[in-house]
């Protein structure tokens, strides 16, 4: 029996989650060049040419790991800023790849980082929501012990004033927003 091209799976397809690190990718680079961004990759070891970020950007190319790391890196953001939409709204919806439909992003942000399972199967407020919740937890979270020794030099700027301006630079607000 002959596969029809149609039925064909393409593996080689840019999903719902690689659509949203596409877009992540091309907000994060902002005003910068596709041959600033190839370079500073190419710093870290991970070398995407410029046709390449391209490719990425328009949802022609997968980014694997190695890449959404370096990328991540590179940006100075969390690997799940590129994999998730850049807010967390209870309005909002998001489509990831493997869930067969939307789901609203804050509920995408809270599994992600470990927070809450995908899918409750208890009724919401229950007891037995909490402890599937902390089931998730504990699996989905290691034991991490806090960082010690890290010191935050006092600028004499107020400390809204430096996150707006690290948040401008990572593109996640505009200038005109002040």
């Amino acid at each position: 029996m002959e596969t029809s091209t149609r039925e064909k799976r393409n593996v080689n397809r840019v999903g719902d989650t690689g659509t949203q690190v596409a877009e992540n990718v091309k907000r994060l680079r902002g005003g910068g060049t596709y041959k600033e961004l190839s370079k500073d990759l190419a710093n870290l070891g991970r070398e995407i040419t410029v046709l390449g970020l391209r490719r990425i950007e328009s949802g022609e190319r997968k980014v694997d790991v190695d890449d959404l790391m370096a990328l991540a890196i590179v940006f100075g953001v969390s690997p799940l800023t590129l994999l998730l939409p850049p807010g967390g709204s209870v309005e909002l919806t998001t489509k990831i790849t493997g869930m067969n439909r939307e789901i609203s992003q804050n509920v995408a942000w809270l599994w992600a980082r470990g927070d809450e399972p995908l899918r409750l199967e208890s009724v919401p407020g229950s007891q037995t929501e909490r402890a599937e919740i902390r089931a998730f937890e504990l699996k989905a979270k290691p034991h991490i012990a806090p960082r010690t020794g890290v010191v935050v030099a006092d600028t004499g700027e107020d400390t809204d004033s430096l996150m707006r301006q690290l948040l401008e630079k990572q593109g996640f607000v505009s200038s005109e927003e002040r």
